[in-house]
């Protein structure tokens, strides 16, 4: 069972915090990424000739020669166009295959849980990888090839890929795409999960870990994803830079190809270069998308309530001496501390607020009822309650006679008295 502290999962937050680590990775890997796919399509040399490239740094310090920090940075348009809503998708796909293997809200899923909902992001980047990673592989190996560059750009390059073949030659190894990242997203993100949690000190939260550790965790990751992910993309690379109608059974043609003249370690051209890569990038990746949760998380960038908002000047600045000390992750990490500190107190004040307000309420209840209870005006006498009930058929026809005959006598015998005395 993962150890870990349930928090509400937000595939939206996970789709926005994505797109900057996904930014962050792009920005540190690129070049690495281009010595890689070079390295991994360099034709195979003729007899007695060597190869184009001899390793990772003998094709880095020739395309460095020849072409300058440009040329390390070639075709990188089309994966930073496209890599925010990939990183975005891909890890709202993990936020969501977390959410939908969780019956409760405080659900710790399992490693293979994280392993299920690693594989669900890589079914969702395929579609936004595929014709980015086609794209991007013909700018990168065209410059190696030498002569007249054949694409003028990411938009010639898609332009002319359209009026060939249209939307397929855009699509071009997709499944192979499929089978490098559905595996391969289900050990990144299944490695992360497991570092960070065997990284969290006792009693606290992951999302409290240091930077080293967030940085480590990334880059340990991004090694294991691409130990898997390594093989079907030498085959993908491959053949998607293949002119048409060369590998006419797909990636099994490539396959075959490979292994008959180069033998099973031509699977992993370019492994240098790609764990060369893989730590710093997916260092920065993770990193980036943990700093992404924590400002898409903060209570302080909206108003807490109706009756309050904080203002902006009471935000702490991230200038000044954090900058002047060089150490501004660690100085965001704790403020962001201090900012989840006050937050925590002031719900606490706020829900004694409320409780002062429910004990008034009731005791105003209370006092309510009492005003109406001694407000009833008495219950009549009994003399009245009887009368009330009493009818006038149940006074015979003759009492009334009878009455007024008594105190006719008795006024009589009083007159006579007085006429008397």
């Amino acid at each position: 069972m993962a150890k870990q502290q349930q928090q509400t999962i937000s595939p939206v937050k996970n789709f926005i915090a994505g797109g900057l680590g996904g930014v962050c990775l792009v920005s540190v890997g690129h070049p690495l990424d281009t010595v890689k796919v070079r390295l991994q399509t360099q034709p195979k040399p003729l007899p007695g000739r060597s190869p184009l490239y001899a390793g990772t740094f003998d094709c880095f310090r020739k395309t460095l020669a020849r072409e300058g920090m440009r040329g390390l940075y070639k075709g990188m348009a089309a994966p930073v166009d496209g890599v925010t809503p990939m990183f975005a998708v891909c890890f709202f796909g993990f936020g969501l295959g977390k959410k939908l293997q969780q019956k409760s809200p405080e659900d710790a899923l399992t490693y293979p849980q994280l392993f299920a909902a690693g594989m669900l992001s890589g079914v969702f980047t395929t579609s936004i990888m595929a014709p980015g990673e086609r794209i991007k592989c013909l700018l990168q190996i065209q410059a190696a090839a030498g002569g007249q560059p054949k694409y003028a750009g990411p938009m010639d390059c898609v332009k002319q890929l359209y009026r060939q073949n249209g939307i397929r030659g855009l699509y071009k190894g997709t499944a192979l795409t499929l089978m490098r990242d559905v595996p391969a997203s289900g050990m990144y993100f299944m490695t992360y999960e497991r570092l960070k949690n065997a990284l969290t000190p006792e009693g606290k939260s992951p999302s409290e870990l240091s930077v080293p550790s967030v940085l480590f965790a990334g880059g340990m990751a991004g090694i294991c994803n691409w130990a898997v992910a390594t093989p079907p993309d030498v085959l993908k690379s491959r053949f998607q830079t293949a002119p048409e109608g060369r590998y006419p059974n797909g990636f099994r043609d490539v396959l075959r190809e490979l292994i008959r003249e180069e033998g099973v370690r031509s699977l992993y051209k370019g492994f240098s270069a790609v764990m060369l890569r893989a730590f710093p990038a997916n260092a920065a990746c993770f990193l980036g998308f943990e700093l992404g949760m924590k400002e898409v998380t903060n209570p302080y960038r909206l108003p807490l309530n109706i009756n309050e908002s904080l203002s902006v000047s009471s935000a702490p600045s991230f200038t000044g001496s954090v900058y002047a000390r060089g150490n501004v992750f660690e100085e965001s990490f704790s403020t962001q501390q201090r900012y989840e500190e006050k937050q925590k107190r002031f719900l606490k004040t706020t829900e004694r607020e409320c409780m002062r307000k429910e004990y008034e309420e009731e005791q105003e209840k209370k006092r309510q009822k009492e005003k109406e209870k001694y407000s009833v005006p008495p219950p009549p006498s009994p003399v009245l309650a009887c009368r009330s009930k009493l009818k006038s058929t149940d006074i015979l026809p003759s009492q009334p006679s009878l009455l007024h005959h008594g105190w006719t006598v008795l006024w009589r015998s009083k007159g006579e008295d007085g006429k008397k005395g």
